[in-house]
Parts: structure tokens; sequence; C-alpha cells
């Protein structure tokens, strides 16, 4: 078996040797900067950040309106209503039917010989 006597040099070892496919060791010594920028966390004045500002369409030029009205009352009450039928179908109300005098026998007829009728004794 043969064994190394010593390891790889430091630079060998970090991947000078080999070289990457796809190109992800072309910038391996890029240090990212930024940390320049401050957030400061003070509130600016709507009059300084944007000057004089007004309404796009104007919802400002009438400001001061007031509605009118009002003086339209609502009145509550029962309505009176005559109501009559169309065709007089309630001129002759009070009409009280006659008739009944008329009355409806029921016996029997009995029938002599020679043609005559007979009532039935009962």
């Amino acid at each position: 078996v043969d064994v190394p006597s010593r390891l790889p040099a430091k630079s060998a070892r970090r991947g000078s040797v080999v070289v990457s496919k796809v190109g992800s060791k072309d910038n391996i010594h890029h240090h990212p900067g930024g940390g320049k920028k401050k957030i400061f966390d003070e509130k600016v004045p709507a009059a300084v950040k944007y000057g004089k500002v007004g309404s796009k369409v104007g919802s400002l030029d009438n400001l001061h309106h007031v509605p009118g009205g009002g003086d339209v009352h609502i009145i509550n009450a029962p309505l009176k209503i005559h109501a009559r039928s169309k065709v007089g179908s309630k001129d002759n109300l009070s009409h009280v039917p006659l008739g009944g005098h008329v009355a409806i026998v029921d016996e029997p007829v009995v029938y002599v010989s020679k043609g005559r009728v007979a009532k039935a004794a009962r």
C-alpha cells in the first residue's frame, strides 16, 4: 500500500486544481459590499415631503356645502276610501226572494179500471 507522506498543499485543497463545470468558482474571491446606507426612523412632514398637494378630481371644491331639504312631511294617516261596486251589483242588496207557495205532492197514484184516476186513501 502506497501512503502519501504528506498532505497536499493548502492551495490544492481549496480547489485550485479542480475546475468547476458550471462556472460556480469564477468569482470565488468576491466580497459583497453594502452597509453604506442608513435608515432613519423619523417622520417627514407631508408639507416638506410633497409640497402643496390638492385633490385630484376636485372633491374639495365644494367643501362648505350644506345640503338643503327637510321641509317634506310624511303623514301617516289612514285613507278614507268610499268604495262602491262597479256594475251596481249591490243596488238590490235587501231583496228577499218570494215563492215557496207551490207544494210538491208525493203520493202514489191509484188507477181504477175505467180509466179514471183516484187518490189513494190513507
